[in-house]
């Protein structure tokens, strides 16, 4: 009997929005993609604070990807990299921090609403919706 490693055990029902290539900077566009069923923790979601702020996303190599299941998550991808490493590279950085956003005096919170509403919150996300952020903050603490 050969033992996995946490995050190449099976899990059940987690759903992710996987970006193909040449997407993978449109968040809009990746999610108007059906979710896909996710077979590895891998593939899972996770919940991550620090502090007052929660950090959502996909893709990390966690034992338990807790508060995930049953919802989707957003695997992004740009070429062979996956969310964490690709997020160290901040493929994304422009988009959540362009400069029409910036001019505007709301470079950090205008990218969330403008996609998903003003009524929609950083903290809480219904389930079943999805559990990604990749927070303009997380972008700045991983470079």
């Amino acid at each position: 009997m050969s033992t996995q490693l946490p995050h190449q055990q099976k899990v059940v029902s987690l759903r992710c929005h996987t970006c193909p290539f040449g997407q993978a900077k449109d968040l809009k566009a990746c999610i108007a993609h059906s979710p896909q069923e996710c077979e590895y923790y891998d593939n899972g979601c996770f919940f991550e604070y620090q502090g007052r702020m929660k950090k959502m996303g996909c893709g990390r190599d966690w034992k338990r990807p807790t508060g995930c299941h049953d919802t989707a998550c957003i695997k992004w991808c740009f070429s062979s990299l996956c969310n964490k490493e690709l997020v160290k590279q901040s493929p994304f950085r422009k988009e959540l921090d362009d400069e029409e956003n910036r001019e505007k005096g709301d470079s950090e919170g205008n990218w969330w609403n403008s996609i998903f509403g003003s009524s929609a919150s950083i903290y809480f996300i219904s389930p079943g919706i999805f559990c990604l952020l990749l927070a303009y903050n997380t972008a700045k603490l991983l470079l």
